[in-house]
């Protein structure tokens, strides 16, 4: 929405707000009186029962938040334009069904863009591109009205797939440079500002590059392609404290500077002829985590040795479009794979994985008003026997501009 033009200078808004209705039923988070039962994976939650039961509603955010975004743009020279964009988001839920706290808005996005018949360089903070191609085919053909699954029982916004096979890439302050589309081949570098794995690898003194590539044909008028690969690789380091035996039988404690990396590859195809609508994504790497990549999670490593566990997921989404109306059906499984130094480990259990199917109904009342209905089956498990299986019904409405 231009809300002022002058001396070659556009200034706009956009943005969304909308609410949900939203009900579970099912188990609470598993326990275990013989061993710990490892985070990160689950639906974790304060509203069961004696019998660990779970039974609770809410009226939360969606997948997306309500959003305020602003910016401006101009052209700067022959072919050549400057953009500059800032976005909150904030929730309609209080953190945790606290009436009176304050709902804070996130800045999100922040960043200036300048794109040319020579590529694109955007520094500030925007959505990484290790993940971007499984969201956008999330937002795209099922949740961006929706809610999905809720992800946390405290806070939106909402998870949509991500979790169940859906890699979100986060947003984060970098420097992304994306070539010109040469026959619907482009590729985007990026690097950013590096992330730490906290109680095990917290030293990260490089920046992190991020890389993905696109292709797009166009098949008639009414079908289209898209295929893409990413990949993201982040050096992480610590200090370890160890005892060291001299040759005159003196113990002495030395500080030693072990390195690893968490990196991944992920990948997928999307289509649309008609009124069809599909996409597969999937990713693999040590270090990712199971809902966004380098996940600050305890599934994440072993919390003795500090080696990081390796992670896959598997996505596949569909969609019928008819006008106003879209039918969505969707499933995904994200895995953790244990080492092999703890498979035979009965001191406690790790996340094995998490598994996601949906489906839902969206119609658009007007191009800016979209009533949606939703279900989604969560299912998590881990290694030892624990899982916890919730259904959740959702139905709201979303107002854009």
């Amino acid at each position: 929405m231009t809300l002022v033009e002058k001396d070659g200078w556009e200034m706009f808004t956009n943005g969304r707000i909308n609410a949900f209705a939203s009900y579970g039923n099912g188990d609470g988070f598993p326990t275990s009186t013989t061993h710990e039962v490892v985070g990160g994976a689950g639906y974790s939650t304060m509203q069961s029962d004696t019998s660990n039961h779970y039974s609770a509603m809410r009226i939360r955010s969606g997948f997306v938040s309500n959003v305020f975004g602003f910016g401006f743009k101009k052209q700067i020279a022959e072919g050549t334009t400057l953009r500059g964009y800032l976005g909150l988001w904030t929730t309609v839920e209080t953190f945790d069904r606290n009436k009176w706290l304050i709902v804070n808005p996130d800045a999100r996005e922040g960043y200036v863009k300048i794109d040319g018949p020579w590529g694109g360089v955007l520094v500030g903070r925007s959505l990484g591109l290790f993940g971007r191609g499984s969201t956008q085919v999330n937002y795209d053909f099922a949740h961006g009205y929706g809610l999905g699954f809720p992800c946390d029982d405290k806070l939106g916004p909402t998870c949509g797939h991500i979790g169940t096979g859906v890699m979100f890439p986060g947003f984060a302050a970098g420097f992304v440079y994306n070539t010109p589309s040469l026959a619907g081949l482009q590729l985007s570098v990026g690097i950013y500002d590096p992330v730490q794995l906290l109680g095990a690898w917290e030293r990260t003194p490089y920046l992190r590059p991020e890389a993905a590539l696109t292709y797009d044909a166009p098949l008639g008028e009414n079908a289209k392609f898209r295929a893409w690969v990413e990949g993201v690789y982040q050096p992480l380091a610590r200090q370890k404290l160890e005892q060291v035996t001299d040759p005159d039988g003196t113990m002495r404690d030395v500080l030693s500077d072990p390195t690893t990396v968490a990196k991944g590859v992920a990948g997928g195809l999307r289509g649309e002829v008609g009124p069809v609508r599909l996409g597969v994504a999937a990713f693999h790497g040590p270090g990712l985590g199971l809902y966004y990549a380098l996940q600050n999670s305890p599934a994440n490593f072993n919390a003795v040795t500090k080696e990081l566990r390796t992670f896959d997921g598997f996505y596949a989404q569909s969609a019928l479009v008819f006008g106003p109306v879209r039918i969505s059906a969707g499933a995904g499984v994200a895995r953790v794979h244990l080492m092999a130094s703890e498979k035979d480990v009965t001191t406690y259990s790790v996340p094995k994985q998490q598994i996601g199917i949906s489906g839902g109904l969206y119609y658009n009342i007007t191009d800016h008003l979209i009533l949606a209905g939703e279900y989604f089956r969560f299912r998590a498990e881990w290694y030892l026997g624990e899982s916890q299986t919730l259904h959740f019904v959702n139905a709201g409405l979303t107002a854009t501009w």
